[in-house]
């Protein structure tokens, strides 16, 4: 494997204490890989390896993140993407996408101090979907059958998945 990574990190301090700062991270990646094991997902979810070094693959990407902090306030955003390819050696399809080519994220955490030993917090997450490879039933009516003919290897894509999660608490003493 060669990896070829470059990153900038940066924060800029304001006000009193190490608590009031922004914090900018960005990072962008590519990745080659020979000799790597194919894998393929089965249609019941599980990963299957195939235990020989019969492909060769690349990812790569884009990481950012953005951090604030100030009295009674902390949060951050990321967000990353991500091109994830595999290339089997002596199959018929060529470069396809691997199976965690999830290809964007999104992340956003949010915490507020309201005073009184009250806080609300928030959390934001959305991920593209991930490849799949589809397929097709077709009926053979001489054997009066359904066999399911397998599509290009993920070429297909699942859904996004999105969540968002509020929190309101207050702390008691005992």
């Amino acid at each position: 494997a060669i990896h070829y990574v470059f990153g900038v990190d940066y924060q800029a301090n304001f006000g009193p204490g190490d608590q009031n700062f922004l914090r900018v991270k960005a990072e962008g990646f590519y990745k080659d890989y020979d000799n790597l094991m194919s894998a393929h997902l089965t249609s019941s979810g599980i990963v299957y390896y195939s235990r020989k070094n019969d492909a060769r693959g690349a990812a790569k990407g884009v990481d950012l993140y953005v951090m604030y902090s100030a009295s009674g306030f902390y949060g951050w955003v990321s967000y990353g993407y991500l091109s994830s390819t595999q290339d089997v050696l002596n199959d018929l399809y060529g470069s396809f996408p691997r199976n965690t080519d999830q290809r964007h994220t999104l992340a956003a955490v949010g915490h507020l101090d309201l005073g009184n030993l009250w806080n609300v917090s928030a959390r934001f997450v959305y991920g593209s979907g991930y490849p799949y490879t589809p397929s097709t039933a077709t009926y053979d009516s001489a054997n009066v059958t359904w066999q399911w003919i397998q599509g290009t290897p993920n070429s297909g894509r699942m859904p996004p998945y999105s969540r968002t999660d509020l929190r309101i608490s207050k702390d008691f003493e005992m």
